[in-house]
């Protein structure tokens, strides 16, 4: 199926858990997604959105190390895909992408305005990191600024100012709206999530700078029976690293929320039902922010890439932490942020920092700046 009258496509390459950061952006314009796998197609049906796959690419070969590896989110897009490229070209006027792909040089992939929006506001400091990434933004039209923050931080890294729009993220909308509510909902009670008991939240990162691997179990292990524990971790943590928890997720008041589609629950069901919300430098914390709850800040397995200026700087002072030092002190940890709340003054200053349309209306400021682009095309 393709769209021509409309011309918007979601370009998720074979990616398909971003589609959560896609679907509040396709509620409002309508569009098509594009895929590069029958995989991730099939993956995508439950969300009931239009979705293309003209090259069928499950994977790609990488070498790391000594031998070749099978990359199935892969971000280079070369001759292997022709056909996309040429829809593309064909039937769209503005292309959205939430990673950072790589387009080749003898791809003619210029018809199209191309978008890159992310998928989440950043506490990663990647660019500076990955120089090659900067080189990949000069492929794309336009990119959101994200918030006053990043868009200090992008300009200084070397990003064209004219490329940045002052737009952030579409679920922005959909994470304001559950501020200072907590409601355990029909989805995760149906997982068998207590209504008598708080929920705390453990939600890490994988790449760069997370406590997954080594602090996380333990924060597992030591929350007490009196909380229900919710662990939803990055929908690209290898098996190797989930499989560390497999003992914990016996424990009653330990429920395993991963992303498994639009029947299942969300991160937004997760966000609703929690009493407090631990992370580390997941985009989910700053997200998070807009919730007026509690943070709790676990420290990173190891420190690769912080920014140690980043926008959440003065809401991390002001928040309780978990290290491996502590973690036997979790539960202890956790009553501490409860009991002290959050400083409203401070929470709305760094939503101001961080978010372009912080108190709502981020989808339509996308929205009509994908328009304005379909007019001049």
């Amino acid at each position: 199926m393709t769209d021509s009258s409309n011309g918007i496509y979601y370009f998720l390459g074979n990616i398909t858990s971003h589609v959560l950061h896609a679907l509040p952006l396709y509620k409002e314009l309508g569009g098509t997604f594009i895929v590069t796998s029958k995989r991730a197609q099939a993956s995508l049906k439950e969300y009931g959105v239009p979705v293309v796959c003209v090259d069928n690419v499950p994977y790609v070969w990488k070498w790391q190390g000594r031998r070749p590896r099978r990359i199935t989110e892969y971000l280079d897009i070369d001759h292997r895909f022709d056909k996309t490229v040429s829809l593309l070209n064909m039937h769209s006027t503005v292309v959205v992408f939430y990673e950072l792909f790589n387009f080749a040089d003898e791809l003619d992939f210029e018809k199209p305005k191309k978008i890159f929006l992310t998928h989440g506001n950043m506490l990663k400091n990647y660019f500076k990191m990955h120089p090659q990434r900067l080189e990949n933004i000069k492929q794309y039209d336009y990119m959101a600024a994200l918030g006053p923050f990043m868009k200090r931080e992008f300009i200084r890294s070397g990003i064209d100012k004219n490329k940045l729009i002052d737009i952030g993220v579409a679920r922005t909308d959909d994470v304001l709206a559950l501020a200072r509510k907590v409601t355990i909902t029909d989805k995760l009670t149906a997982l068998g999530v207590p209504s008598d008991k708080p929920v705390v939240s453990y939600l890490p990162t994988f790449w760069g700078d997370s406590s997954v691997e080594k602090l996380g179990p333990k924060i597992l292990e030591n929350i007490s029976d009196d909380y229900s524990i919710i662990f939803r971790p990055h929908p690209q943590t290898p098996q190797k690293i989930l499989n560390k928890y497999s003992s914990l997720l016996t424990r009653k008041n330990v429920f395993y929320v991963p992303e498994r589609g639009s029947d299942k629950p969300s991160l937004l069901d997760i966000y609703a039902s929690s009493s407090v919300i631990i992370g580390d430098a997941s985009s989910v914390m700053l997200e998070a922010l807009l919730l007026d709850k509690p943070l709790v800040f676990a420290e990173p397995d190891s420190h690769a890439n912080v920014d140690p200026h980043n926008q959440l700087i003065e809401v991390e002072r002001f928040s309780q932490h978990i290290s491996i030092e502590h973690v036997s002190d979790t539960t202890d940890i956790i009553e501490k942020a409860i009991a002290k709340g959050i400083d409203h003054n401070l929470w709305d200053q760094s939503k101001a920092t961080s978010f372009f349309d912080a108190h709502g209306g981020s989808t339509q400021s996308i929205a009509r700046f994908i328009q304005s682009l379909k007019k001049e095309h």
